[in-house]
């Protein structure tokens, strides 16, 4: 719960951006010193991105599963305190993934999926009592969704990862009888699946019980959309706008704006709310319950989708021809009144808002963001600018989805870069990007959320995502030589002479 009267501070970092000498950040001993380094620096929030799987792009807003986590954040380094890899394994895997300040996800995922199923054979064979009767009832406690999970991921391995839409025809319409075989044949795929979210959540609510006790709430990411090859189109392919083979009849995206005429296509299969509409409410509360049995708040991405989606023919070649169709978000938020009144639930209302989409903020009280950066667009009433913004909001200077702001500072040219500079004129001395963090500070929003990278005053190089781009995001990782104590000192600071 949110003390509404206290102004609170936050960093946004991506797990996988983390430290490590694992080749990927993850739920290792460097988040727990991170958390360490979040109390130094007298914060009290860590806003992450979504903990899901992955995509080909590795990209965790278009995952294959609403429920399952990502077996890469898994830490090989507490199966090896257990007893469940060799340090002579962990050696060579160490070699295999080197240390970089990259994620190389082609080195990665083969190295460290064969490390993990190392671990796993060590840990059937072991036969300890109690870790197997706690691997049991985590079986038992998640069979709604996970059973379904894993009998996908074991099915998607045994096709050759071909997607579920090309599978034969009994398993891709989900005939029981042939279901029924699956699960016989491939036993030992889906039981080792659901090992490694055994460990997933086990190791995540260690590392979330450690925040907890150390005062630091963690902000989770909940992804709008899912890929078509996810366990939910093939479980439940009424929910989506899918035609008699399983192709999409429209797919997500944007519509074109002025920098963009075309708009973006994005590809995921768009949500049936037309036909679906109460089950789509239930799946969405049953989705957003489990995000806060998972994280202490949850933000919810591209949340104007709740009022309205933009729907593209799926063989048009850009999204001109995409067309809104209603959702049913105030009936989704419903059931949530006590959760958003403690401002556990924050709506990602950024892109292209609509009448329609403020009222629906208002009628549900779910508070909104501000993004700094789009403060200089425009001219007074701008909604981003420091003065306008409201306290139900929760204030950005930047986002994983934009620049980092020295970055975006050092691009701007003409008006723009003149209206940040008239902006900021009267204030104190610093860098432009320090100067945005006080104004975030020092707004009436309750909560500011700062990427690491600003307060490290970090350049484009550092920049996590690219809207729109395939190549080149995801993969940022913090070198840990920069985040010192003076660091956290210099935030307390900033943090203590800003705001209320």
């Amino acid at each position: 719960m949110i003390d509404q009267k206290q102004k609170h501070k936050g960093i946004l970092l991506p797990v996988f951006s983390l430290p490590s000498r694992t080749g990927i950040g993850c739920f290792s001993e460097e988040a727990y010193a991170f958390i360490d380094f979040l109390e130094k620096a007298g914060q009290d929030a860590w806003q992450i991105l979504p903990l899901g799987p992955i995509d080909l792009w590795h990209s965790p807003y278009q995952p294959c599963s609403a429920f399952a986590g990502e077996p890469l954040y898994i830490d090989p380094e507490k199966l090896a305190e257990e007893g469940l890899l060799t340090s002579e394994e962990m050696t060579e895997y160490c070699d295999a993934v080197g240390i970089t300040d990259r994620v190389v996800y082609e080195v990665l995922v083969p190295a460290k999926k064969g490390l993990l199923k190392k671990a796993y054979d060590k840990a059937i064979r072991l036969n300890d009592g109690s870790y197997l009767k706690e691997f049991a009832l985590f079986k038992e406690k998640n069979k709604g969704w996970l059973d379904d999970y894993c009998l996908f991921i074991a099915l998607h391995k045994e096709q050759k990862d071909k997607p579920w839409t090309g599978w034969d025809e009994p398993l891709r319409s989900r005939d029981p009888r042939a279901l029924d075989q699956a699960k016989n044949t491939l036993a030992q795929a889906i039981d080792y699946a659901a090992w490694l979210q055994f460990e997933f959540f086990r190791q995540w609510q260690s590392l979330r019980d450690y925040a907890g006790g150390h005062g630091i709430r963690i902000i989770g990411d909940m992804p709008y959309y899912m890929t078509l090859d996810s366990v939910e189109c093939w479980k439940r392919p009424e929910l989506f706008q899918l035609d008699a083979d399983y192709r999409p009849k429209v797919i997500s995206g944007v519509p074109g704006d002025k920098f963009n005429s075309a708009g973006q296509i994005w590809g995921s299969p768009v949500y049936n709310w037309a036909d679906r509409k109460e089950e789509m409410i239930c799946w969405w509360q049953e989705r957003i319950r489990r995000g806060f049995d998972f994280y202490d708040a949850l933000r919810i991405d591209h949340a104007r989708a709740f009022e309205a989606c933009y729907a593209i023919p799926a063989e048009d070649p850009d999204a001109r021809n995409g067309h809104w169709e209603k959702a049913a978000g105030a009936q989704v938020f419903a059931s949530f009144s006590r959760e958003i009144e403690e401002e556990r639930l924050i709506a990602e209302d950024l892109g292209m808002i609509t009448e329609d989409v403020r009222q629906m903020m208002r009628e549900t009280g779910l508070p909104g963001m501000a993004v700094l950066q789009f403060a200089f667009d425009s001219g007074k009433d701008n909604p981003y600018r420091p003065a306008n913004i409201r306290p139900a909001t929760v204030v950005y200077t930047g986002t994983h989805d934009n620049n980092t702001t020295t970055g975006w500072y050092q691009d701007l040219r003409g008006r723009r870069r003149w209206r940040v500079r008239w902006y900021f004129r009267k204030a104190r001395r610093g860098t432009v990007t320090e100067k945005m963090i006080r104004a975030a500070f020092d707004s009436q929003a309750r909560l500011a959320i700062i990427p690491l990278q600003d307060h490290m005053g970090l350049s484009g190089e550092a920049r996590i995502n690219t809207p729109g781009t395939t190549e080149g995001n995801w993969n940022w990782r913090l070198d840990p030589s920069l985040l010192t104590d003076e660091l956290a000192e210099k935030i307390r600071m900033i943090s203590a002479v800003s705001g209320s």
